[in-house]
């Protein structure tokens, strides 16, 4: 029984030793470090712009889109008439 007393004083002594030591500063090499400098800029394409398979997709998709213009009038459909 005297094991489980002393496990919260175990306890209690490890956490107070982690609010009391000071934490150190990063190095200005680690990322985490408001002194490290900022990830060099890729000079890539901006992703805005549009490349082949795009253009592709978006003829495939308005061909779509005008085939199915004509589904949009379901009113001459007495099965859709509620």
């Amino acid at each position: 029984m005297k094991t489980l007393k002393i496990f919260p004083l175990i306890a209690l002594l490890g956490l107070s030793a982690c609010a009391v030591t000071p934490l150190q500063p990063p190095p200005a090499t680690h990322p985490a470090s408001p002194a490290a400098t900022e990830a060099p800029l890729s000079k890539n394409r901006s992703p805005l712009v549009a490349d082949e398979a795009t253009k592709t997709t978006d003829e495939l998709l308005k061909d779509q889109q005008t085939d199915s213009g004509n589904m949009n009038n379901m009113g001459s459909m007495p099965e859709m008439n509620h």
